[in-house]
């Protein structure tokens, strides 16, 4: 298994990734709204990047950084910010974790967010904001285990989607 950055090239298996796991929760499946970031390919490094854990070939799972809003504020307290509800006090956010169903448990988003810990850490950011709907209990407890804590919750409604999300601090 290697971890390398993301192309667009690889879009395609992450959005695969995405939509099996959006089967399994039994979410909607519309990537023109909430996939964006992916289908736009955002993440060329100059606000943000992606890495993907790959066998191969085969992408088996993706995370991210974005740095391209820090919040204001002081740190862990919920701020209006842009239009949507973030934690305050974070210069970046991990995003887009997310690994294939079948290979959860296996060391792949802990391998991914050191990854994601030693770049946030290398720009100087201390502090991350991590969003993960409330279905997702066990990406939680894999949270709160690298030390994130959770601190509020916020309601999405983008398009035909609607959901809610717990939203958590991790200091690096």
């Amino acid at each position: 298994m290697e971890i390398r950055r993301a192309t667009p090239d690889d879009v395609p298996a992450i959005l695969e990734i995405l939509r099996r796991t959006f089967e399994e929760y039994g979410f909607k499946w519309v990537p023109e709204y909430e996939m964006r970031d992916l289908l736009d390919f955002v993440y060329d490094g100059e606000e943000a990047a992606l890495w993907v854990a790959v066998e191969g070939d085969t992408v088996l799972a993706c995370g991210g950084l974005d740095w391209s809003s820090p919040v204001p504020g002081e740190p862990g307290s919920m701020v209006a910010f842009e239009g949507d509800l973030r934690v305050s006090g974070c210069p970046a956010e991990l995003v887009r974790l997310y690994v294939d169903p079948g290979l959860r448990r296996g060391g792949l988003g802990r391998a991914l967010c050191e990854v994601i810990r030693a770049e946030a850490l290398a720009r100087g950011f201390e502090l991350l904001e991590i969003w993960s709907d409330i279905e997702f209990t066990l990406a939680h407890a894999f949270y709160e285990k690298l030390g994130a804590e959770k601190v509020g919750l916020r309601s999405i409604s983008e398009g035909p989607l609607e959901y809610d999300e717990f939203g958590f601090m991790w200091r690096l």
